[in-house]
């Protein structure tokens, strides 16, 4: 089927009934019996982890296999898919798991020391796998009635340690049993993000136009990202989602799953039409190029020229793709980082104030329904001069957040700069100079707000539902970029693997 053939009635949608409700007019959606129109074949979402255990000949063999069943059921709790799970004693044992393990497509190797065991074993399995993240774990010592046992784990691990020290990427390590708490935060944090770090060399960035108003930190060489993360970036042209949004006479409508819309005075029907049309011409076009995410540069071409915003389409695409407004390429790439360690919508904010411990961030109309407070996306229009359209109005809903950018520096590399906070909402009226009322929000931030305003890449950064501060540092330590991190007061800095703490 041509694109000119797609019928307008697109998968999965609904059409539109308008009801007043509290004086205000919602939308309501009536479900049509088709398929969705973003659905992609994601069968890489769930990686592989590969696993071996290294031990000498002499240590006995139940304890052995009791720990190495429990480590294993400790991994398989933290990730979903798990190969190899052999004890390596010797060189060929070594080189038999090497070949087990080649026939998957890992994203992670746990290498888990049970005892003492000699280096070149453990050598020969992960030195197999150059480029793949890998977790060192030495199983610590338990306890039997009236008797505290070691199997010398944490010895082999130490001798195994510092002849990794140069790999790249750099092995974490970690010791303790596998019921051990901190053992399975590190597993699952390790996993996590060993695993966005595999699906982002299977991504791709989408940019419709350019980077907005002359914005050069909104630029990214797309040498750089495939170079260091695998990812490509993929340019539309703006015109190919217009004229296939015009192209399209009969009426249009939404996706049944999509949340209803609050439509405020002046947003009739004719928006309607246009923001369900232009949702499909996006997600079409996204599908088309088989894009991870999607940005596009709204202002001014979309409300001056085209008269209407991306607003609204974005806002509702946000809940199956990362989006964002701005053609800003390094903050959609956070994004895009970001929902893969969350699997949840992620957005985009502007930092509007930064003050002694808060910060006021909002976006001039679009926010994705998970971030969104109240039950009902709310349209507001804005109707003068250039700026023709309809915004999306909620505040951000009150929860923890993250902030966080990873930029291109000038040296051909990347830095990471972020916090957390907690989002308050909004507790007293806020919005932008000569506009509608705009999405916003006031955030608590965990540290210093003078420390994270010296700091400051762009204008736009990313913002995730929870606290994902570790993970975003890790993926940075596994990556080598550099990381300044803004969390309790102080500023804290990776480079070339070592973290340290301080003020600017």
């Amino acid at each position: 089927m041509k694109p000119s053939d797609v019928p307008s009635e697109q998968p999965g949608t609904t059409s539109c009934t308008l009801t007043k409700v509290d004086g205000r007019t919602l939308c309501n959606s009536r479900r049509v019996e088709v398929a969705k129109d973003l659905a992609r074949d994601k069968d890489d979402l769930a990686g592989t982890t590969g696993v071996v255990f290294f031990s000498q000949p002499g240590y006995p063999e139940s304890v052995l296999d009791s720990l190495k069943d429990r480590a294993l059921a400790a991994i398989g709790e933290a990730t979903a898919c798990v190969a190899g799970g052999t004890i390596v004693r010797d060189p060929d044992e070594a080189e038999r798991t090497v070949r087990l393990l080649k026939r998957h497509r890992l994203d992670a190797l746990v290498a888990v020391v049970l005892s003492w065991s000699e280096p070149p074993n453990a050598l020969q399995v992960i030195g197999a796998f150059p480029g793949l993240p890998v977790l060192l774990w030495s199983i610590q010592g338990f306890t039997i009635p009236g008797q505290r046992i070691s199997t010398a784990g944490l010895i082999g691990g130490a001798a195994l340690k510092p002849v990794l020290g140069d790999r790249d990427p750099p092995v974490p390590f970690e010791w303790g049993l596998p019921e051990d708490e901190r053992v399975r935060t590190t597993l699952e944090r390790f996993l996590k993000v060993a695993h966005t770090l595999a699906r982002l060399r299977r991504s791709r960035l989408g940019l419709v136009g350019y980077a907005s108003m002359g914005s050069y930190g909104g630029t990214l060489d797309p040498g750089l990202a495939y170079r260091r993360l695998g990812v490509q970036v993929e340019h539309i042209e703006t015109l190919s989602v217009v004229d296939r949004w015009r192209s399209h006479r009969t009426p249009c409508s939404l996706p049944a799953e999509l949340p209803p819309l609050a439509l405020g005075s002046g947003v009739g029907d004719e928006h309607l039409q246009a923001i369900a049309g232009f949702y499909h011409a996006l997600s079409f076009v996204a599908q088309q190029r088989r894009c991870d995410a999607l940005t596009i540069k709204c202002h001014r071409e979309l409300p001056g020229e085209v008269g209407m915003t991306a607003c609204a389409p974005l806002s509702l695409l946000a809940g199956g793709l990362t989006v964002s407004c701005e053609g800003d390429l390094p903050v959609l790439l956070t994004q895009l980082i970001l929902h893969y360690l969350a699997g949840l919508p992620v957005g985009f904010v502007d930092i509007y104030e930064i003050n002694e411990d808060r910060a006021i961030i909002g976006t001039c109309g679009f926010i994705p329904a998970a971030l969104a407070a109240g039950d009902n996306l709310e349209l507001e229009l804005w109707g003068e001069g250039y700026a023709r359209g309809v915004v999306v109005s909620n505040s951000f809903r009150p929860g923890r957040v993250t902030l966080a950018r990873l930029q291109p520096t000038a040296d051909g590399d990347f830095v990471l700069h972020g916090t957390s906070g907690t989002c308050l909402g909004l507790r007293e009226k806020w919005g932008e100079l000569g506009c509608p009322d705009f999405p916003g929000g006031e955030v608590d931030l965990d540290g210093s707000g003078r420390e994270f305003g010296l700091g400051l890449y762009g204008p736009h950064y990313a913002v995730a539902p929870g606290d994902f501060a570790d993970e975003l540092q890790l993926a940075a330590h596994l990556l080598r970029f550099r990381v300044d991190w803004v969390h309790g007061g102080t500023a804290r800095r990776e480079v070339g693997g070592t973290m340290r703490a301080g003020r600017r």
